[in-house]
């Protein structure tokens, strides 16, 4: 939303927009286009239509990898029937979470494997304390 904003104010400026440089030039007829561009842009998207969405599924999905551990290392000492209804319902919240989240796309799925392999999501802790 500021980004628009900001490219007005740099093609508008007269101390750049009066430079004799050519490639002074360009980057303000470019930060110009741009300016008007990235409205329509964003709007088409239809972005903030769906981030209070992807906000709550994201909390979900933090919760539900929460509880899941709990239930690992809590409700799996307790009877098979116990543990198994705790796990149903479990299972049956990450359902209706999953139904409704997105694909996310591959240059960002490549990224978060990057990401886990250098070892940022590390649980080893859960493996610690059964050890």
């Amino acid at each position: 939303v500021a980004m628009p904003l900001i490219l007005g104010s740099i093609a508008g400026w007269k101390l750049l927009a009066s430079s004799d440089l050519q490639s002074v030039k360009f980057f303000v007829a470019v930060c110009a286009l741009l300016a008007g561009l990235l409205p329509s842009i964003y709007a088409a998207l239809k972005y903030d239509d769906q981030l209070e969405h992807c906000k709550r599924l994201t909390g979900e999905f933090k919760n539900l990898r929460d509880r899941f551990r709990q239930a690992a290392l809590v409700s799996s000492l307790k009877t098979f029937d116990e543990f198994e209804s705790d796990f149903q319902k479990l299972m049956e919240r990450l359902e209706a979470a999953r139904a409704h989240s997105y694909t996310t796309p591959e240059w960002c799925f490549g990224l978060a494997q990057k990401k886990i392999k250098s070892g940022d999501y590390d649980y080893d802790v859960d493996a610690k304390e059964h050890a």
